[in-house]
């Protein structure tokens, strides 16, 4: 028994990318759009937003002195290198890109921590209004491209009306409203697992499309590599491989799929990163150290300060990550160093409605309980749809549960914006029944209507 996605599409047997969006989606996506750019002056600052604009200048640099951002042996790891060692780059360069066009100027200080807020702002590191709202700006304008690979993505998985659900889910999301307007890396990563996600349906016909998805997605925030084995799979999984073929020819092809997916993966990195230019291994090296030492010094930190945000056993993590994911209001800080100048802007900010939709202990039930429901019906459904759709399915549950698993394993704290990665996927899985509903009620009436 197949279901009416079960055949490929005519778009999967040429070959060609189905990139065509409907109406609906083009007028959803426009009011969610003009929504959060309206809006996102509302979002509460996070100082962090500093450290990313301060950042930003390496886009002046990668082009006017690129040998300058190269980072030898011999190189003093100052701030700025430390950021480029500890930080995937995507998030400062797309800022660093608007505000070049803006012909808006970084900050020339990062923000302390040790220092009061008036501090920081005598010190020139609290960014003006003008050049906060440049730097949400280039960051909020990724949310409609992220609503449109969820669409892609949705559309084929169960038709039309989950792509659009899929798009909308993620568009009203608190996590994405909060933490992917900010000057920082959450609204880069959640258009790189979107981007990532719709990759991999084409990933063993264009290996070349996921080494570009899943390298944005890992320069956005380096958490998405856990999204590296379902990518492999991806690419060496053939939903109709040629049958005249023999195994040595499949070998040789699918060596040759690898092999393309994994040189674009290493070049955009490569691109991306200017410091791994001269001694990619040792700086590789280095840079996981750091970013080592700092994870320590996080651990350590929460330790003194915030111990309910320290994880110790995957049961912690577990429920940690779900409630953040559901459940939990909007978190604006991870300590509580600024909680008295930022609050006037959380209240602004909560007064919208809108804000805080499906959150809290009904509407995160809803939320999960649709979750829970689309991945069942695509558990069940796996044993009895066509090759294509299996694929598609099979594909997207192990991305969900790979970065599920990677967040678990790697992720000691239990800081709301770290669940990011897991929103595009929540978005899909809450859409996809919506699709077998209407498909049985058009059937329904049209048989007894």
């Amino acid at each position: 028994m197949e279901s009416r996605s079960s055949q490929p599409s005519p778009s999967r047997k040429s070959g060609k990318l189905d990139l065509r969006p409907s109406l609906g989606f083009i007028i959803l996506a426009t009011v969610a759009a003009v929504f959060a750019v309206w809006s996102a002056p509302l979002v509460p600052f996070h100082p962090d937003e500093s450290a990313y604009i301060f950042m930003s200048s390496d886009f002046e640099a990668y082009w006017n002195k690129p040998l300058s951002l190269v980072w030898t042996t011999n190189t003093d790891i100052d701030l700025r290198m430390h950021y480029r060692m500890i930080d995937a780059p995507l998030g400062r360069l797309m800022i660093g890109l608007v505000r070049f066009i803006s012909r808006s100027e970084a900050l020339t200080q990062d923000w302390d921590w040790s220092r009061t807020w008036d501090e920081n702002r005598q010190a020139g590191a609290l960014p003006r209004p003008a050049l906060l709202h440049v730097a949400r700006l280039s960051i909020t304008l990724l949310l409609p491209l992220s609503m449109y690979f969820c669409y892609l993505v949705g559309k084929r998985m169960n038709g039309e009306l989950v792509g659009l659900l899929a798009s909308l889910l993620l568009s009203v999301n608190m996590l994405v409203l909060l933490h992917a307007r900010r000057a920082m890396a959450e609204g880069a990563l959640t258009f790189g697992v979107s981007f990532t996600i719709w990759s991999l349906l084409y990933a063993d016909r264009h290996p070349w499309l996921a080494g570009i998805g899943l390298a944005l997605a890992i320069n956005a925030k380096h958490s998405a590599l856990a999204l590296l084995p379902v990518t492999l799979l991806a690419v060496a999984w053939e939903a109709s491989p040629a049958a005249d073929l023999l195994w040595r020819q499949h070998l040789r092809q699918l060596i040759a799929r690898e092999a393309q997916m994994l040189i674009v993966l290493t070049g955009v990195t490569l691109a991306l990163n200017p410091f791994l230019w001269r001694n990619p291994l040792q700086a590789v090296q280095t840079a996981l150290q750091r970013r080592e030492d700092l994870l320590q010094k996080q651990v350590e930190d929460a330790r003194l300060f915030a111990p309910e945000k320290l994880l110790e056993t995957p049961t912690e993590r577990s429920a940690a990550l779900l409630i953040n994911l559901f459940f939990a209001p909007p978190s604006f800080a991870e300590y509580g160093n600024y909680r008295t100048e930022t609050a006037p802007a959380e209240q602004a900010y909560l007064a919208i409605p809108l804000h805080n939709l499906l959150r809290g202990l009904v509407g995160g039930s809803i939320l999960l309980a649709l979750t829970l429901t689309g991945i069942l019906l695509a558990l069940l459904q796996l044993g009895w749809v066509g090759a294509e759709q299996r694929r598609i399915l099979a594909l997207i549950l192990l991305a969900t549960a790979c970065q599920f698993i990677g967040l678990l394993f790697f992720v000691p704290l239990a800081w709301q914006r770290y669940v990011i990665p897991l929103v595009p996927m929540v978005s899909l899985w809450a859409a996809y029944p919506w699709g077998d509903i209407l498909y049985r009620f058009s059937r329904k009436n049209v048989t007894f209507g």
